[in-house]
């Protein structure tokens, strides 16, 4: 598991949300959701906020996002669908 401060997170994540509105990046709808909750959520606390990120891709949700502070889960990362 690692740590990353909510502003820098926030501004990878919104990066990825912009590729994706511009049609360079589709992600699978319920990916989508979830990482527009994340940035929602990363945007109501300090930028200063540690945010634990627990990641495994061999799992569903293959992500996970803590607030170290509390242990509150901010958002998970579901497995995208295997591509046809």
């Amino acid at each position: 598991m690692s740590t990353v401060r909510a502003g820098e997170l926030l501004r990878i994540c919104d990066l990825r949300l912009r590729i994706h509105d511009d049609d360079r990046l589709r992600w699978p709808d319920t990916t989508q959701h979830a990482a527009q909750t994340l940035v929602a959520r990363l945007r109501s606390l300090s930028e200063d906020e540690l945010i634990a990120v627990d990641a495994d891709a061999e799992r569903d949700p293959i992500a996970k996002f803590i607030m170290v502070s509390t242990g509150e889960l901010l958002a998970e990362l579901p497995q995208a669908p295997p591509r046809p």
